[in-house]
């Protein structure tokens, strides 16, 4: 059987894989974030609580949750309705990147118009995670503030 060439990589199209690349990362950060935030907040639940009731959650209950897991977990310990709605809507577009940014044809590869857009949604999503991940900094920083005063 004949293989073919192997399809060379156009720059538009490079950019495309190393935002994707990018994103990926950015999600890890998030769900490390995430992971960390309600870590701490275990250990400040466990802090106000009596001896004689048992609160055993830790770190090690989160390291194999899923993003959506994480966020579901997050938005139990938040009043902040709007921001679990953001987490949810970028727990959707994890999923597309995660499954389908590299499974792209050979025309969407060298579609110049289509790379665009994908590369203006990558670069739009790689934009909301870092404010979201910096909000999630920001709400663990706070407990681990309460924590030291305890």
């Amino acid at each position: 059987m004949k293989r073919s060439a192997p399809h060379k990589m156009s720059k538009r199209y490079g950019s495309y894989v190393d935002l994707t690349h990018g994103a990926l990362v950015d999600y890890q950060y998030l769900e490390e974030g995430l992971r960390m935030f309600l870590s701490l907040t275990y250990m400040e639940i466990r802090a106000h609580l009596p001896a004689s009731i048992a609160f055993n959650f830790s770190y090690a209950d989160t390291e194999k949750d899923s993003l959506g897991t994480l966020v579901s977990k997050f938005g139990k310990l938040t009043y902040d309705d709007d921001f679990v709605q953001d987490l949810r809507n970028l727990v959707q577009n994890r999923n597309i990147i995660a499954h389908r940014a590299y499974l792209l044809s050979p025309e969407e590869q060298g579609d110049s118009a289509f790379l665009s857009a994908q590369i203006k949604a990558l670069r739009d999503t790689r934009k909301e995670l870092a404010r979201v991940i910096k909000h999630i900094y920001k709400a663990g920083m706070e407990i681990e503030r309460i924590l030291a005063r305890n």
